[in-house]
């Protein structure tokens, strides 16, 4: 199980904050259905300690991750409330320091992002700007990350080589989905 503690300082009550995000109260605790994932998050409330523990499975996909811990950052605004991740342990990033679901996620996120198009290369795929198909190809090299490694924000690219040679593609909303070649059946 991942657990995520959220101590929290403010004083209006965590009700109205948790039912802004989708959460419902069963019995004696707070439950949500993720969008990403077939499984939900449960947080129990202790009001005299003023801690939120949310608690989920520990086989959550990749974007079931992004989505927690877009809930888990949105909360801790809100709440003003500080992140205890220690029991919520991801993997490491690309300089093998331990990421959780909260801290150290962003570096995490974008390790995992790279290897998985690195693992694209040599394979057809279709990049796609938001929802707007760019092209269709195979794929040559990729950066969809947004920082270089000196922290300084880069424009994301892919190259691929389609019917019309060579192309590159930049935006800040790239997305690359691999196909088969075949069918042109998306895996």
């Amino acid at each position: 199980m991942l657990v995520v503690r959220l101590n929290y300082k403010t004083e209006s009550g965590v009700f109205p904050v948790l039912s802004k995000y989708g959460f419902q109260f069963k019995g004696n605790s707070y439950e949500k259905n993720l969008k990403s994932d077939a499984f939900s998050v449960v947080m129990t409330h202790k009001n005299d300690e003023k801690v939120l523990k949310a608690v989920c499975e520990d086989e959550i996909s990749f974007d079931g991750c992004k989505e927690l811990y877009a809930l888990i950052a949105h909360l801790s605004e809100h709440l003003q409330a500080e992140v205890d991740d220690k029991e919520a342990m991801l993997g490491y990033d690309s300089e093998g320091r331990p990421a959780y679901l909260y801290h150290g996620f962003t570096a995490w996120r974008e390790f995992i992002n790279q290897a998985k198009h690195r693992s694209m290369e040599g394979f057809t795929v279709e990049v796609f700007d938001g929802q707007k198909l760019l092209g269709r190809g195979i794929l040559i090299q990729s950066d969809v990350s947004s920082r270089t490694k000196q922290g300084q924000k880069q424009t994301p690219f892919c190259t691929i080589i389609s019917s019309e040679g060579e192309e590159t593609f930049l935006g800040d909303h790239l997305n690359i989905i691999p196909v088969t070649d075949e069918t042109g059946f998306n895996i």
